[in-house]
């Protein structure tokens, strides 16, 4: 996988380094959410169901401050592509893959490791 990562950072033209660091660090912060998921699912009888609720329940007034401080939650309601019905169910369908991918993640971690998960 390190070979395949070196072989797709080659073809990256650009060699910005805020984006290499940002992707160093989402590599770290997911190996490391993994890594949580494993222990906690070792030390509870809860199924990936409950975690993916206390994620939310824990992670959403975080994620409301950032909106508010980035203008994200304002400035979303004037965005013209609203009115493209494509879009709106574009929209809709990646927060039900989002879901399904957070679901699917914690499942996989819960019933095999965080390195199966990984690969």
């Amino acid at each position: 996988f390190f070979f395949l990562s070196l072989l797709a950072g080659a073809g990256d033209l650009t060699g910005d380094p805020v984006g290499y660091v940002t992707g160093a660090l989402a590599v770290l912060v997911h190996a490391a959410y993994l890594v949580l998921i494993q222990k906690t699912s070792a030390d509870s009888d809860y199924g990936p169901l409950t975690a993916q609720y206390a994620i939310a329940v824990s992670a959403t007034p975080f994620l409301i401050i950032c909106s508010f401080a980035s203008m994200d939650s304002i400035n979303v309601w004037s965005f013209p592509g609203w009115k493209d019905p494509v879009m709106t169910c574009t929209f809709i369908a990646c927060i039900f893959f989002g879901c399904a991918m957070n679901f699917t993640t914690l499942h996989c971690t819960y019933i095999n490791s965080a390195v199966t998960t990984s690969f």
